[in-house]
């Protein structure tokens, strides 16, 4: 992500402190009959970091995951998404730009990382500046020089929308339209971003070869 590296621990304090201000680590939010339906973990993966008990992956909250990751109302001025820069057929990152750019075509500091197997990482952004993937987004939300938002503002402005107060009720149960359940959300859609298959992870569970440049060029190990 483009957070600069000036203040970085300062910032990563806040973002814990503007959680912490809207949710209650007690509330179990997903409904009791919703199981980990969307979660599918690899038999060659290890057991995953993430908690999913507090947040399982159903249908009905990726669906609102994705949604909100590819809305652009979580920008300043609805002009760019979450997948602005992190785009599904690069990996869910920003392939070929040497800097990712905001809105209104403001450059910070860094290319946006690909996206996927996030429910095995305990750190997050290229420098491991965030210790949780529920706190992630916070970070290109409310920097300047990518979607220069509030979390207060975009809360505003998912509560006034005609469809994602019923989205976040069909995903979490009744109740009010919290920071907390629309952090969970984009969490579900990215913890469903599994990479299992790829020719590395056949070659290791003996199910195919690699390229002899690739074993001699140990890129895979």
């Amino acid at each position: 992500m483009l957070l600069p590296e000036k203040g970085r621990s300062f910032a990563t304090f806040l973002l814990l402190l503007l959680l912490g201000m809207g949710c209650n680590p007690e509330e179990k939010l997903p409904l009791p009959d919703q199981k980990n339906a969307l979660f599918e973990q690899p038999a060659h993966f290890p057991q995953p970091n993430y908690d999913f008990s507090r947040n399982p992956v159903t249908e009905a909250g990726f669906e609102l995951g994705r949604k909100l990751f590819y809305d652009p109302i979580l920008s300043r001025d609805s002009s760019i998404s979450c997948a602005s820069c992190h785009r599904q057929e690069f990996a869910f990152a920003d392939a070929g730009k040497t800097i990712s750019p905001g809105i209104v075509g403001r450059l910070g500091s860094r290319n946006s990382p690909a996206l996927f197997n996030l429910a095995w990482s305990t750190s997050f952004m290229w420098d491991g500046g965030v210790n949780h993937l529920e706190v992630f987004p916070l970070a290109p939300i409310t920097e300047p020089a990518e979607m220069d938002e509030t979390l207060v503002r975009v809360m505003e402005k998912l509560r006034i929308h005609p469809t994602y107060p019923a989205l976040f009720q069909a995903a979490f149960g009744p109740g009010e339209l919290t920071d907390q359940r629309f952090l969970f959300a984009l969490a579900q859609f990215q913890l469903a971003l599994v990479s299992g298959d790829s020719p590395y992870d056949r070659f290791i569970q003996g199910k195919a070869s690699l390229p002899a440049t690739a074993l001699k060029a140990g890129i895979c190990f």
